[in-house]
């Protein structure tokens, strides 16, 4: 991986920040539609307090979740339970009498366990017991990875199995914080999607924009005033996985999207951050992260996959591809890479 970039100059950002500002404006009205709403989802299981955040290193104030396990059929994962339920909720979906492999799916910022529908459902048709956990969309990964150690540990204990986890944009994050600062052994592999490793340039932007006079409203107006939004500076996100690695013993693989060909289908949130890297000097990325600093910085060749064409919210698509020349398929790493396969086929 190569390291961060020095510094732009202010008004350069200034500048890209207010090209993009009408198209980003737009792009918040799915993230406030996705706020969290008063209510709980009913748990299966009395709920464990965890504090969080106010770590050392964490930017999220100090805060309280509680941990329950709720099972769900799989096609009633929906955005109507990122709204309703509550941070700390993990929703699985289990085939009864069969001892089939667990994947804990392990959403980013600014999104609900929701983000991996259609994959968990077609995960489970595949014939893996399945689970989605509810993090603080707006915390920092070292506070996220606190609530989230809870839930692999008991999402664990009840499958009396380790977990594979998959883990989109900071999600990849906060598992290594998890295991490795809060030291859940419940993780046998983690598959990570678009997951900044190296951080991501915006978040320079972000706290560029937050430290001016002029300018400190921007991010909020947009929607990007989060803990997480700040703390997933270049400096910031590779210091903390160099701490983090010497206790990651477990494989982890990067998958890697890069957009070959912008379309509007991707989004507007992720093609204006794509016109924005490239002015910030990275023409390679998914829209949100640059391809360089997507990759795990200490894996193998062999565990790095790129996947051409795919934007930072299409990974979702890609349970697997078929009729999708060269772009892999987290079923086929699960598979053929760390072999996990579920103990008998499905009914």
């Amino acid at each position: 991986m190569r390291p961060a970039r020095p510094g732009r100059p202010p008004w350069r950002a200034l500048l890209a920040w207010s090209t993009i500002l009408v198209l980003w404006t737009i792009a918040l009205l799915p993230a406030v539609a996705r706020a969290e709403a008063p209510g709980a989802v009913p748990p299966d299981s009395p709920g464990d307090a965890v504090p969080y955040g106010g770590e050392p290193g964490s930017l999220t104030p100090r805060s309280l979740a509680t941990v329950t396990l709720r099972a769900v059929p799989p096609e009633a994962l929906d955005p109507s339970l990122d709204r309703s339920a509550a941070v700390g909720t993990v929703f699985y979906s289990r085939h009864p009498g069969r001892e089939a492999p667990w994947l804990v799916f392990v959403h980013g910022i600014h999104e609900g366990p929701s983000y991996f529908q259609p994959m968990y459902g077609q995960a489970f048709q595949a014939g893996y017991n399945v689970a989605a956990v509810k993090l603080d969309p707006g915390a920092d990964a070292v506070a996220d990875g606190a609530i989230l150690a809870e839930q692999l540990n008991r999402l664990s204990r009840m499958a009396q199995d380790r977990l594979v986890a998959i883990g989109h944009s900071m999600g990849g994050l906060d598992v290594a914080e998890a295991t490795a600062r809060y030291g859940s052994p419940a993780v046998a592999a983690l598959v990570t999607l678009g997951t900044p490793w190296g951080g991501s340039p915006l978040a320079d932007v972000d706290r560029a924009l937050a430290g001016n006079p002029l300018t400190r409203i921007v991010p909020d107006l947009l929607g990007y005033g989060t803990p997480s939004d700040r703390w997933l500076t270049p400096a910031t996100v590779q210091a903390e996985v160099a701490g983090l690695h010497p206790r990651l013993g477990y494989p982890i693989v990067s998958m890697v999207g890069e957009i070959r060909r912008p379309s509007l289908t991707m989004g507007i949130q992720v093609l204006a951050g794509l016109a924005l890297l490239a002015l910030l000097g990275y023409p390679r990325s998914d829209g949100v992260v640059p391809v360089e600093m997507q990759t795990y910085p200490y894996a193998s060749p062999a565990s790095v996959f790129v996947m051409p064409g795919v934007g930072h919210l299409d990974y979702r698509n890609f349970w697997n591809s078929p009729g999708t020349a060269g772009v892999p398929s987290v079923e086929s790493i699960l598979r053929g890479v760390l072999q996990v396969e579920p103990v008998a086929s499905p009914r």
